[in-house]
């Protein structure tokens, strides 16, 4: 429930005329750079401040850092003034400039410079919806008091994402579209008691995207949902296959089973519809189908993450990579063994690998002065609780991280108070901090709606929706290819940061969470 666009247009007039009344005209002057200095007052936006002065939002941030907690009363805030000699429009969009396109400037970069978004822009300039080219004259319509000069653009846009080139993927800074077709393709409700587990993962990921529905449509942002029911049943998996809906939507979240995904992602590709595979995580399902997408790293992109994150952490420690004889984890083994050997020297003295045959062996190969880093593999639930108690009785005198695996959490009879001991590390695909504000709003707003707790696939469908709801109200194309190069996106339980291995494979999220266990609280170490 918003404020009408009435109230939102007094209010922004109210914010204006209450800067105008504020205005400091002292002059200060910082890096050879002329500023405007003055007061906030009381009410004051940061969009009423953009507006008032003609200087974007990002623009003065870049140059008044503690505008990023937002606006308080009294603070003093500079406003560049123009470089001599910099030209300025002087009647609103009415004076039109010509810029020619220079070596390595950037279509966010030249716009920026201007005071437009990359919308407007390319709006005043229809050519660069095929790329920019060094040596082109565009014609622009600057923003009146656009002030930033080449120079400062190129430094401002140094740590943001120019997705605009010539494959044709250009995200807007505002909604491009207000709707959006989409299709949920889930297990709901089904009379098998074998599908029971199924169903209930299905209703609790179809609520987080009924929530996201919500959010979107307080965003602006309408959606033509259209929901099917796989009933954990062939015969009704057949009819969903037939449905024009699936080729006609902007894009298709489901099946949560791998091989229904398969048979959807082989409809949706006819059309290029983007299917997404919310749960399902081998990598097979993303070669060559070039239109797929998978939310859910695999156990190869999970060890390399795992071992990423720890290298970063832990440098200049003593390596312990422990094997098994297990058959069952010869690929989980072959997987950290690859990532051990594509991120260190694997032939260095810090580094030994073992078959494990017992605690007393291990402890020979351990450092007295390093941190000891042991990465561990197995899914042998009796050696593991055996070796964790060894480990953890042996300890002193010695500092150890023991990495290993998530599922080492659901072992029966596995001491908790060990693995504390111990720093116990692993990967996982996703990690929901219910102390944020932002969490504590969406479990209030689970419990209002559905009268119960959302659990951890609530939280994935509020993430998977509201991202590609948004990427195909932005994105003027919502492809595999054009997500790649999305800045990462953060939500609930998930972020988001795809990457395709060649031209013929869909889009792989690689984002891994590598949590350690602290105080008895497992929480990431790779948190920004």
């Amino acid at each position: 429930m918003g404020i009408n666009n009435l109230a939102i247009a007094c209010l922004l007039i109210i914010g204006q005329q209450t800067l105008a009344q504020n205005v400091d005209t002292s002059l200060v002057v910082k890096n050879g750079r002329r500023f405007k200095e003055f007061t906030i007052n009381k009410g004051q936006t940061l969009y009423s401040l953009s507006r008032a002065t003609g200087v974007p939002q990002d623009s003065l941030i870049a140059f008044n850092k503690e505008l990023e907690n937002g606006l308080k009363a009294g603070m003093r805030v500079c406003i560049p003034m123009p470089a001599e000699g910099q030209l300025k429009s002087t009647s609103g969009n009415n004076a039109s400039l010509k810029h020619e396109v220079k070596p390595g400037e950037t279509i966010f970069g030249i716009a920026r410079m201007y005071g437009l978004t990359q919308e407007e822009l390319i709006s005043q300039n229809p050519n660069l919806k095929t790329g920019l080219r060094s040596g082109a004259i565009l014609r622009i319509n600057p923003k009146p008091g656009s002030f930033v000069t080449a120079e400062e653009s190129a430094k401002l846009s140094d740590n943001e994402q120019d997705i605009s080139n010539a494959s044709g993927c250009y995200f807007s800074d505002s909604l491009v579209r207000t709707t959006i077709k989409a299709t949920l393709v889930l297990p709901l409700y089904s009379t098998k008691e074998d599908s029971q587990i199924k169903s209930r993962t299905g209703l609790e990921f179809y609520a987080g995207c009924m929530l996201a529905l919500d959010s979107l449509k307080n965003r602006g942002l309408n959606i033509e949902l259209h929901v099917y029911d796989t009933q954990a049943d062939s015969l009704a998996m057949n009819k969903i296959l037939k449905s024009n809906e699936l080729i006609a939507s902007d894009f298709v979240l489901g099946p949560l089973h791998a091989s229904e995904f398969r048979q959807v992602s082989n409809v949706t590709s006819r059309t290029k519809t983007i299917a997404i595979a919310p749960l399902a995580s081998s990598s097979a399902l993303i070669s060559g189908a070039p239109h797929a997408v998978k939310l859910i790293p695999d156990q190869k992109r999970l060890m390399e993450g795992l071992v990423e994150q720890v290298l970063k952490n832990y440098k200049n420690s003593r390596y312990v990579f422990i094997r098994n004889s297990n058959a069952k984890d010869k690929d989980l083994i072959n997987n950290l063994a690859s990532a051990l050997s594509s991120k260190m020297d694997t032939t260095a003295a810090n580094f030994v690998s073992i078959t494990y045959s017992g605690v007393n062996d291990l402890l020979e190969k351990l450092d007295s002065d390093k941190e000891n880093i042991l990465f561990f593999p197995s899914t042998a639930q009796v050696q593991i609780i055996d070796a964790i108690a060894r480990l953890n009785a042996s300890r002193i005198g010695k500092r150890i991280t023991l990495v290993g695996l998530n599922e080492w959490n659901s072992f029966e009879n596995i001491e908790y108070e060990h693995l504390n001991n111990l720093n116990f590390t692993y990967a996982v695909p996703w990690y929901i901090d219910y102390n944020t504000i932002e969490a504590k709003k969406f479990r209030s707003r689970y419990r209002n709606e559905f009268k119960g707790e959302p659990g951890v696939y609530a939280f994935q469908g509020y993430d998977a929706m509201m991202y590609f709801a948004e990427s195909a109200a932005r994105l003027n194309t919502l492809n595999t290819e054009c997500l790649t190069k999305l800045p990462p996106y953060n939500g609930f339980c998930t972020e988001f940061k795809f990457k395709k291995e060649n031209t013929t494979s869909g889009a792989d999220n690689n984002h891994v969470y590598v949590l350690q266990l602290s105080d008895y609280l497992a929480a990431p170490i790779n948190k920004p």
